[in-house]
This record gives C-alpha cells, sequence and structure tokens, in this order.
C-alpha cells in the first residue's frame, strides 16, 4: 500500500480534522443530523435509520433525552461554535 492510500485510508476512521471556525465547514443549508450521517451514508456503512441512531449517540450535545432533537436537528448558524466543533467530532 503507498502512503498516500494508508493516510486515506484513515481519514474518517481513525483520524479527523475539526476546524478551530467551524462553522465556515458546515453546510448552511443541513441539519446537523444530516451532515453527521452523510458519510456513513454514501459509503453504505449504515441505514438512514441506523446512521442517524448513531449520530445521536455520537453527539455530545445531546445529552439529554429531550435535547437529542432539539439540537442535531438545528441548523449550524443556530447553534455555538463549541457546539460545532463537537459535531464535528461526531462525524465519520
Amino acid at each position: 500500500m503507498t502512503r498516500g492510500k494508508s493516510a486515506r485510508d484513515l481519514r474518517g476512521h481513525g483520524v479527523a480534522y475539526i476546524a478551530q471556525s467551524a462553522a465556515a465547514s458546515f453546510n448552511p443549508a443541513l441539519t446537523l443530523y444530516e451532515q453527521i450521517c452523510e458519510i456513513a451514508l454514501r459509503r453504505g456503512l449504515m441505514t438512514e435509520a441506523e446512521a442517524k441512531a448513531d449520530a445521536v449517540r455520537r453527539f455530545p450535545g445531546a445529552r439529554a433525552a429531550q435535547s437529542r432533537s432539539l439540537r442535531a436537528e438545528r441548523y449550524p448558524h443556530q447553534v455555538s461554535g463549541g457546539q460545532l466543533q463537537r459535531a464535528m467530532a461526531a462525524m465519520r
């Protein structure tokens, strides 16, 4: 395996980039759920229901049961920069 291929294989699995200014990294037209689930769906790793349940479990901003849907179903401009960084960490 070449160096480039092995580094590519790590991205999204073992290594992730978390921007300090996360707001610029998110699509303002999609909810956090849609963006967190997108990679798992594109790679065919999970069904939509599984990806959404996994996102709820991994999204640190969704700790309390009543806040799970409130935060992850929001758009990037509706949450703080710290919550956007946590959403980036929840992505695969």
